[in-house]
């Protein structure tokens, strides 16, 4: 009879037992559990130091079946074998703190909020606990499930620098704040969603990092940083711009130089007119700016391109390459300037005459003045290339070289330099041998020992002084003003009319470039 009565005993304890069971939850140290305790898996295994956040805590099997109201203890080193209700501020090696919100989802979740004591012990970058789950939060119920959680100290950004850039990446940037860890691979970070690149730390305060490629913001995007302690977002912190890297950046103002130009969107863009001829239209470009480039007014620009870069090849939606025109600089309205003055004009009515007077030129609207004295004149009927204009009288031009004679002639005046022999130089500004007229002051002058951006000042005389003594040399008036030496910035614009609002490159260091004298 005894013996029965104990197995009935028994079986009245482990009935009463189930019957009131609940379940509590101690996150302890890193110790492996129990064989009876499942392994659950957190929703985060790490977060900051003092708590506040709240995990959730799955199985794959049911055990929270049978109990209804979880609870929770922090605890170092170990799990206890049950729980314990004492609370204990954590150390290197004791600790357990309670939690107050532990709530049961289903048979095989709950979830946690983790308390306030819960925290980096000493001077630890991280310390580490156990998830332990118990059946109540009553003094010496079963352990039922484990899982680790670290903790260290959350990070805090105050700045960024610099918090701007080139959409096409490549920056490096500076971010200082505090709580930083020190490890290499321990922080992550991004910026409007996509990773920074190089991320290097620096100190518990700093650390550097290369922005990716992003497209350009018109806002300042969000930077987030990753530790152990969770991810820390910081909102309008960085502005991707629409900023563009050349290389090379000089060249002397003689002639023509490749570049390639690293930018980002360049496959949405129409580079189909870029020969020069139409270097205001509404299709993309790249110019070289004096400046911020304004398209601002309806035939000229507040301050547009000195400069056309022509023959775009697209090689992908990030680089480009064109051929940059030195030689040629274009005027406010948007024209190659020529002969420092003016710009070549085509005359559809020209009459050519080789008497009265010798070698003549007339327009039947008489638009030819002195001004045009020493320009090349070049048509189907003209001689030479090197025919120009040496006299006008009553708007009828003298030509240098006998024409064929006719009306209705299409001739083209200006446009190219004459040129001129048997000059002579001294180290100075004289120049001597050549035939000069009065329209020829303001026009560009070159040839050997002449500076780049030299200009006619009289009839003996030049802007600049030559480098050399010389004889005998053949020299071109006119033609061509080349860009001036200077420091200008490339400029990528998706729309090259007069008075448009494009969407453009800005000034950035990257696209800075030297126009240099040779």
């Amino acid at each position: 009879m005894r013996t029965s009565m104990s197995r009935n005993k028994s079986r009245w304890l482990r009935a009463g037992l189930a019957a009131g069971a609940v379940a509590a939850v101690v996150i302890g140290s890193a110790t492996p559990a129990l064989a009876a305790a499942v392994t659950v898996t957190l929703s985060a295994t790490t977060g900051p130091s003092i708590g506040g956040n709240t995990l959730t805590a799955t199985a794959t099997t049911a055990f929270l079946s049978g109990y209804t109201a979880p609870g929770t203890s922090f605890t170092i080193p170990a799990c206890p074998t049950t729980y314990s209700t004492t609370p204990v501020t954590p150390t290197a090696t004791v600790g357990n703190v309670q939690a107050t919100v532990v709530k049961k989802l289903s048979n095989t979740k709950a979830a946690i909020t983790v308390p306030a004591g819960v925290v980096t012990v000493g001077s630890a970058a991280t310390t580490k606990y156990n998830v332990c789950i118990y059946g109540t939060m009553t003094a010496g119920s079963a352990l039922i499930g484990t899982a680790t959680y670290t903790v260290a100290v959350a990070p805090n950004v105050t700045s960024i620098s610099p918090s701007s850039g080139p959409a096409q990446g490549g920056s490096t940037v500076t971010i200082t704040g505090t709580g930083f860890p020190t490890a290499s691979g321990s922080i992550t970070a991004s910026i409007g969603g996509t990773s920074l690149l190089s991320i290097t730390p620096v100190s518990a305060t700093s650390f550097t990092a290369v922005t990716p490629a992003h497209a350009p913001s018109t806002t300042a995007l969000t930077l987030s940083i990753g530790t152990t302690a969770g991810t820390l977002n910081k909102t309008s912190y960085y502005t991707y711009t629409n900023g563009i890297v050349i290389g090379p950046n000089t060249a002397p103002n003689t002639g023509t130089i490749d570049i390639d130009v690293q930018g980002v969107d360049f496959l949405a863009m129409a580079f189909t007119t870029t020969t020069g001829t139409t270097p205001n239209d509404g299709n993309a470009h790249v110019y070289l700016t004096n400046g911020l480039y304004s398209a601002t007014g309806s035939t000229t620009k507040a301050n547009g391109e000195v400069a056309e870069c022509t023959d775009v090849i697209v090689v992908g939606d990030t680089e480009l390459i064109c051929t940059l025109q030195l030689a040629k600089k274009i005027d406010s309205a948007g024209l190659s300037v020529v002969d420092g003055l003016s710009t070549a004009r085509t005359v559809t009515d020209a009459v050519l005459t080789t008497a009265s007077p010798t070698n003549g030129l007339a327009t039947t609207a008489g638009a030819l003045t002195a001004a045009d004295i020493g320009l090349v004149v070049t048509g189907t009927n003209i001689p030479t290339a090197n025919t120009y204009i040496t006299a006008v009288s009553s708007g009828v031009a003298t030509l240098s070289a006998a024409p064929t004679a006719g009306t209705a002639q299409t001739v083209t005046i200006g446009g190219a330099g004459r040129s001129v022999s048997a000059g002579a130089t001294n180290s100075n500004t004289t120049i001597s041998g050549t035939t000069l007229y009065s329209a020829d002051v303001g026009r560009a002058i070159t040839g050997t020992g002449i500076p780049p951006g030299t200009t006619v000042a009289s009839s003996t005389t030049i802007s600049q002084a030559a480098t050399a003594t010389a004889t005998g040399l053949t020299l071109t008036v006119g033609g061509f003003t080349p860009v001036g030496v200077d420091t200008y910035t490339v400029t990528v614009v998706d729309d090259g009319g007069f008075g448009a609002a494009p969407s453009q490159s800005i000034i950035s260091s990257g696209a800075t470039f030297t126009v240099s004298p040779y």
